[in-house]
C-alpha cells in the first residue's frame, strides 16, 4: 500500500478505536455505579478501571494501528526500565526501539482517562497553541531550575520533569536516535517532535516542536498529522538490506541512487536428517545500489 493509503486506514482505525472506547467507558461507568448503589465494594476503584481500560482499549489500539505494537519487543518494550544520573531506576510505559540496533526511537508516557490536560491552576484550558506555549515556558523554567509555581497544573509540572529525566537517562546515541515523546491519557494527545530540544538543550523549547490534541475530536480529526508524525516506519528504518525488485521500484528513486554495481546475495539453510545436516547455499544475482548512505542488494 502507498502511504496514502496507510495514512488514510489509520484514520479509519483511530475513529473506530475511539467509538470502542466510549462504548467500554459507559459500559464500566453503568456497571460500577450498579454495583454501588446495591451496597457492593468493588475490588478497583472507578478510576483505576479506566486507567488499565485506557491503555488496552485505547492507547495500544492506537499504538499498533501506527506500526508500534506493544507485543513485538522488537518494536516497543512495555515497562522499560533505565536509571537517572543518580542511579534511581525509572520506568518508562512505552519504549518505541529501533529492530536493529534496539535504540531508543520514542517515549510513550501513558495517564489515567480523566486527567486534565495542560492548563494554568483555576484557569480554562485553551487551545493548541497556548497549550504548546505553556509546555515550551514551563520546560525552560526547569532547566533553569527555577520552580514553576503557578505557571502550570502540579501535576503536569512532575510529570514533565519525570520525562526530563527519562530523556537526560539516554547515552549519547540514545538520545541521538530519540525521535519522540508522547504523553497521553486518551482524552488528550501531546507530542513531542525535537525531544532533545525540548527536554535537554537549554532555553525554551520551540513550540512548533511541541503538538498539542486536545480532544478526542481533535486527535480524531488530527490523524493525517498524528500519522505523519508517529507512524513507526516515518521514524524507525525497518528495510532489510535484501529487497525484491518490486519494492524497491516502490521505494528507491532513480534521482536518489548515488552507485550502482553488479553483485549476488547468498543465503544459507541448513538441510537433511537431524544428524547430518549440511548447509545449503542459493546464490542470487543482485544489483546493489547505494543511496543515503545505505547499500541495498535489489534481488528479483
Amino acid at each position: 500500500m502507498n502511504e496514502n493509503t496507510l495514512r488514510e486506514a489509520f484514520g479509519s482505525a483511530l475513529q473506530a478505536i475511539y467509538e470502542q472506547f466510549r462504548r467500554i467507558k459507559g459500559d464500566l461507568e453503568v456497571e460500577y455505579a450498579r454495583a454501588t448503589g446495591a451496597g457492593e465494594r468493588p475490588a478497583d476503584s472507578l478510576d483505576d478501571l479506566l486507567e488499565r481500560s485506557t491503555r488496552r482499549f485505547l492507547i495500544d489500539p492506537t499504538l499498533r494501528a501506527l506500526d508500534w505494537n506493544p507485543d513485538a519487543t522488537n518494536a516497543l518494550i512495555e515497562e522499560a526500565r533505565a536509571h537517572d544520573p543518580d542511579g534511581a531506576r525509572l520506568f518508562l510505559d512505552y519504549l518505541g526501539i529501533s529492530p536493529r540496533e534496539r535504540e531508543p526511537v520514542m517515549i510513550v508516557e501513558a495517564k489515567r482517562y480523566e486527567v486534565t490536560g495542560p492548563r494554568r491552576p483555576n484557569r480554562p484550558t485553551g487551545g493548541s497553541a497556548e497549550a504548546a506555549e505553556l509546555i515550551s515556558k514551563v520546560l525552560a523554567l526547569r532547566k533553569l531550575g527555577r520552580p514553576v509555581g503557578g505557571a502550570i497544573l502540579a501535576d503536569w509540572a512532575a510529570w514533565l520533569d519525570d520525562v526530563r529525566s527519562y530523556v537526560a537517562s539516554f547515552n549519547d546515541l540514545g538520545k541521538a536516535t530519540l525521535k519522540r515523546v508522547v504523553i497521553s491519557c486518551g482524552q488528550w494527545l501531546i507530542v513531542f517532535k525535537d525531544p532533545i530540544g525540548a527536554f535537554i538543550t537549554p532555553g525554551a523549547p520551540s513550540e512548533r516542536d511541541i503538538h498539542c490534541f486536545l480532544s478526542p475530536h481533535e486527535i480524531v480529526n488530527s490523524y493525517r498529522l498524528i500519522y505523519d508524525l508517529l507512524y513507526r516506519k516515518r521514524l524507525v528504518d525497518t528495510l532489510t538490506p535484501a529487497i525484491g525488485d518490486v519494492e524497491a521500484l516502490s521505494i528507491l528513486s532513480a534521482a536518489a541512487i548515488e552507485q550502482y554495481f553488479r553483485g549476488v546475495v547468498v543465503a544459507s539453510k541448513m538441510t537433511g536428517a537431524a544428524r547430518g545436516q549440511l548447509p545449503t547455499r542459493i546464490v542470487y544475482p543482485a544489483l546493489l545500489v547505494t543511496t543515503a548512505n545505505r547499500i541495498f542488494a535489489v534481488v528479483s
